[in-house]
């Protein structure tokens, strides 16, 4: 009869509260911006309300991100734990992230700790998820802290009247047990289940959990800005296969643009003076001496780009004969040689003037006025006339005029 009476006593909780949480002792008292990608821009400014953060921003590309710094105060007489690893989102592709400025995830009684959070477009947006170039996301973010009161590790440091019993009956129960498997009489059993039932009701210790959550609502819109399909410039510009030509920085030096970079960074370590990069604020198609159609260069030589998503996959060489237009493929590790080759042959085959030189590594026809066509097995292209003007493919895929 009293066997199942203690096992449905075992189910209830026999844990005594300490005092209640004060949960409106954890505020934010700032936040700020401590370093962001350039791709990101707030739309509002952060802003933040007891713990309660509002974030509202564009990115553009993977690994775009920002990092705000938070000041967090707890003014309760609890020390509070701020657990990183347990962030709840819903976000396939923004990652929010926490970081301290001393290794240390608590929050000290009666102080104020530094706290980093980290937003990050960390997964690619699928291409059919975008509605006019942009997909937005709306998202409520949460981060746990903890407080566990102090009492549990005095209890267990200095155990109360209470406590010492438990520890008796424990020791009872145990040898009680030994002595049950020896004797294995059935009034013995039941004197075991008594002490049992006694010991699963008596409380171990007096504690109190305190929960506190801080909240991000974030509205985070992903803009679509990549270009693909083929631009044509006939500048001074350095370029190369394989590099990503959407925002970035130009070099000038000598009153023009000669080089190209995605980064400040890049750019500054190239010429060891910030002033002379010249940020470009939507994209390098849209910059000077870049076009959408070739007729509008007014060149003799220029080059062509095929673009997929701002990314640079081949270059050419094109020179204008009369109404048509040529273009050899340069930088493929000579795997257009024989094609430009044969490109340099029709066009002497057209003109008694233009001398025709080969080698094993190199096609090539001059004329007068320094005008020439020359394609080489490493993949180098080059079209040139009067000397100066004209359009060069390095072999590792590089490119100006």
């Amino acid at each position: 009869f009293i066997l199942p009476i203690l096992l449905f006593l075992m189910f209830i909780p026999f844990v005594a509260n300490a005092e209640a949480c004060d949960t409106d002792k954890i505020t934010i008292e700032n936040i700020a911006i401590e370093s962001k990608s350039d791709n990101v821009e707030e739309i509002e400014d952060v802003t933040a309300t007891g713990k309660m953060i509002s974030l509202k921003m564009n990115m553009e590309e993977v690994g775009d991100s920002i990092q705000y710094k938070l000041t967090v105060t707890n003014d309760s007489d609890e020390d509070y734990i701020l657990n990183k690893n347990n962030i709840m989102t819903e976000s396939d592709y923004i990652n929010y992230s926490l970081s301290f400025d001393d290794n240390s995830n608590i929050i000290k009684a009666n102080s104020s700790k530094i706290v980093y959070l980290k937003v990050e477009y960390a997964n690619e947006v699928p291409e059919d998820l975008f509605n006019n170039n942009s997909f937005s996301e709306n998202n409520t973010v949460k981060f746990n802290l903890s407080s566990e009161n102090n009492q549990i590790l005095e209890t267990i440091s200095n155990p109360k009247t209470g406590t010492k019993l438990s520890i008796i009956l424990i020791i009872v129960l145990g040898l009680g047990g030994i002595s049950l498997i020896i004797i294995r009489k059935k009034k013995v059993q039941k004197l075991m289940a008594l002490i049992v039932g006694i010991s699963i009701i008596t409380p171990i210790s007096v504690f109190a959990l305190c929960n506190v959550e801080i909240k991000v609502e974030s509205n985070i819109q992903i803009i679509n800005n990549k270009f693909t399909g083929t631009i044509y410039r006939n500048n001074k510009i350095t370029l190369s296969n394989g590099m990503n030509i959407g925002k970035g920085y130009l070099v000038k030096e000598n009153d023009s643009y000669n080089k190209y970079f995605k980064t400040k960074e890049e750019c500054e370590a190239y010429t060891n003076q910030s002033d002379k990069c010249e940020k470009i604020n939507d994209s390098i198609i849209e910059f000077e001496s870049f076009s959408l159609e070739s007729n509008s260069l007014n060149a003799e030589r220029y080059l062509r780009h095929d673009i997929e998503n701002n990314v640079i996959k081949n270059t050419y060489v094109c020179f204008k004969d009369g109404a048509e237009d040529y273009c050899m493929k340069g930088g493929d590790n000579g795997e257009s040689y024989e094609t430009n080759s044969q490109i340099i042959r029709d066009y002497n085959s057209r003109h008694s003037y233009c001398s025709m030189s080969t080698s094993t590594n190199s096609t090539g026809c001059s004329g007068s006025y320094g005008m020439s066509h020359n394609t080489f097995i490493d993949g180098k292209v080059e079209s040139f006339y009067m000397f100066s003007y004209g359009c060069t493919i390095e072999s590792n895929g590089s490119s100006y005029c």
